[in-house]
């Protein structure tokens, strides 16, 4: 045990094979206890847990045994094959333990194979036939399951919690079943619950059941005498093992002791003697951990169990956590009612189980719970949560209709003074307009020709010092100025205006802004053109970062920074930097605004530059052509930049050797 530490299926295995070199059945599986001493040694020793030799290849009746493939406390069971050529069919055999031979075991066997051929369900293996073997050995035949131990298929396949308690409903079904016919089993535990590859759990082994039927009861009264107690110790229920009447609710224990393990990965109680008195000590006095603190970090011992905890939650397809909190609650409370001692306190019948677990699948409030109107208010809420979050949506709307109501008085009086103020502000700019038109009047010229340089720098003169007071305005109007300048190529000019607005916007703004980005952009783009390429490539690096912490990837102003710091690489003669911005922005315009752009057409026209400095002829005459056939549709013939299309289509030309073509 101390080599094996928590897992509990290495130790059961280990068990086994030291088991079988004194000749005893594996406790792992149905096992008789001694009564009075509880030695499993003397047990062993008394024949009475005896291995039987393999019988397999041996004719029983018309069957062929084919292969020993289970043992336990009653016997072996062998699949088998009817030896008849006419007649195919694979089948499940019981083979008694002679150490239980004798006219008790003999009429068990019958009434065995009796109660169970009342039994009709799709998930109970069916009784097919039965006899006596030639040496007198008691057998009877059993529907062949293919299929895998319920707790290995659960684990194999991650069934998460629901999945693996509607599986043991089905088991539920099937126990519930064989209390109508008034027969308990007595021996419910993984390894008697085989799970077919459709997903069908089977009930196997009733070789320990109690017929409660008392015209069946000279036949079962021998496994409940004192001498010799017939059980399982890990799955045994404290009545099995004190000696108390066996009743249905010895399967609704052992049914808890099932569900606690496929929950949690765990059995609920650390057996580690299988002394009667030592296992009672265990059941009667030891507290079951509640399902949910079991799937934690810590084992039934107390001690860490490393890399067990996040092993079981991966089996169950669930986060540690989130398996912690389906568990608490109540499947906490449905597991530990039918793991009471008392088997007054446990679920009155299988059934009354069954359906707590269907209810807690279906959201509604379980028998086991505590029925006060917080629990069950808890329940209607998470069964109804979209007709309890819509009532609640509107009772929020109403009492928010409410508070707008209260706030609106406000919030008109705020309106009407923005207006006052976006009034105010038009009708300094409408003044600030009639005040440039008029430095055209021959009456305050006298004949003078005004050029629009002079209405430029009259106009940010006036705009610098008498909008002093109006900071929104001044840079609003300072910006488009600034633009003008740089059309107008007086580089100088524009730096100044730019560089003003980028001061008034941060005085403003503060922080992150869209306008502060247009100002940054503004100024670095200005710099450009006046040939001070390190000091615009800071700015348009700052400008960038605040547009896309403020809008992300994929935006017009972000294409517009990164075309303009392309610009930047190629009059640093930085060609490979140049285009890969240019191939960037490119990207950006076309995402944001689709293929037929003027943006899209000027990116086109940089990008056939480097491609020229590149002596990429060829890429640069074809990108040109591109070029020049869009502006015409979007700009018209007559434009500017139509006009530097064919100049530069025609420099490549010319480069190319093709002076034809260029000349026209």
């Amino acid at each position: 045990r101390q080599s094996c530490g928590d897992d509990s299926l290495l130790y059961d295995a280990v068990l086994e094979r030291l088991l079988e070199g004194v000749g005893s059945a594996p406790f792992s599986a149905s096992m008789a206890v001694d009564g009075a001493s509880g030695d499993a040694t003397e047990l062993a020793e008394s024949g009475l847990m005896h291995e039987p030799p393999d019988r397999s290849g041996e004719r029983v009746g018309p069957y062929r045994l084919l292969s020993r493939i289970g043992l336990g406390g009653m016997g072996a069971v062998y699949l088998a094959e009817r030896d008849d050529p006419s007649f195919r069919q694979r089948v499940a055999i019981k083979l008694v333990n002679e150490g239980l031979y004798g006219s008790l075991t003999a009429g068990r066997l019958r009434a065995e194979r009796q109660m169970l051929a009342t039994l009709d369900h799709p998930n109970i293996a069916r009784v097919l036939d039965g006899g006596t073997a030639s040496d007198g050995t008691p057998y009877f035949v059993m529907e062949y399951v293919d299929g895998v131990l319920l707790d290995a298929y659960c684990d194999s396949h991650c069934l998460d919690i629901p999945a693996r308690l509607n599986l043991f409903r089905s088991i539920c079904a099937a126990v519930h079943c064989a209390h109508q016919n008034l027969i308990v089993h007595r021996d419910l535990k993984p390894s008697n619950i085989l799970v077919t590859a459709e997903g069908a759990p089977k009930l196997l082994d009733f070789g320990i059941a109690k017929l409660l039927d008392s015209s069946q009861a000279r036949h079962t009264v021998a496994v409940t005498q004192a001498s010799v107690r017939l059980m399982t110790p890990h799955y045994a229920s404290p009545e099995q093992v004190t000696g108390g009447p066996i009743t249905t609710s010895t399967d609704i224990y052992a049914l808890g002791l099932l569900l606690y393990e496929l929950l949690t990965g765990r059995r609920a109680f650390d057996i580690q003697s299988f002394r009667l008195k030592d296992i009672e000590r265990v059941l009667t006095t030891t507290p079951v951990v509640p399902p949910s603190t079991a799937v934690l970090c810590r084992d039934m011992k107390g001690d860490l169990a490393a890399g067990r905890v996040e092993q079981i939650a991966a089996a169950r397809s669930t986060p540690v956590q989130k398996l912690h909190r389906q568990l608490k609650g109540d499947l906490d409370v449905i597991v530990l009612k039918a793991l009471q001692i008392d088997p007054e306190r446990r679920y009155v019948s299988v059934e009354q189980f069954s359906r707590d677990v269907e209810h807690f699948l279906n959201g509604r409030p379980i028998v086991a719970q505590r029925d006060t109107w917080r629990y069950r208010t808890g329940k209607f809420v998470q069964r109804y949560r979209l007709g309890v979050a819509a009532s609640a949506l509107i009772l929020l709307l109403l009492v928010g209709f409410a508070a707008t109501m209260y706030v609106q008085a406000g919030r008109i009086a705020s309106e009407r003074d923005r207006a006052t103020a976006e009034g105010a502000r038009a009708e300094t700019v409408s003044s600030f307009l009639v005040e440039l038109f008029e430095l055209s009047d021959p009456g305050r010229t006298r004949g003078a020709t005004i050029t629009a340089r002079e209405i430029l720098d009259t106009g940010a003169r006036r705009v610098t010092e008498g909008l002093r007071n109006q900071p929104a305005t001044q840079a609003t109007l300072l910006e488009t100025i600034g633009k003008v300048y740089v059309n107008l190529g007086l580089y100088g000019n524009a730096v100044d205006a730019a560089q003003r607005v980028l001061d008034l916007r941060k005085q403003e703004r503060g922080g992150d802004h869209p306008e502060i980005v247009a100002a940054l952009a503004l100024l670095g783009g200005a710099l450009l053109e006046e040939g001070d390429f390190k000091a615009a490539e800071p700015n348009l690096n700052e400008a960038l970062a605040m547009q896309r912490r403020l809008a992300g990837s994929g935006s017009i102003p972000e294409a517009d920074i990164v075309h303009t710091l392309g610009r930047v690489r190629q009059l640093e003669g930085r060609y490979d930097e140049a285009e890969k911005l240019y191939n960037d922005s490119l990207k950006l315009y076309t995402d944001a605004s689709g293929d037929e752009t003027s943006a899209v057409s000027s990116v086109m026209n940089d990008l056939a530059q480097v491609l020229e400095r590149r002596a990429d002829l060829n890429g640069a005459v074809a990108m040109t052509r591109d070029a020049l056939a869009m502006d015409r549709r979007l700009l018209g013939p007559d434009h500017p930049r139509v006009g530097q299309q064919l100049h530069n289509l025609a420099y490549y030309l010319y480069q190319q050797g093709s002076l034809d073509e260029a000349g026209p």
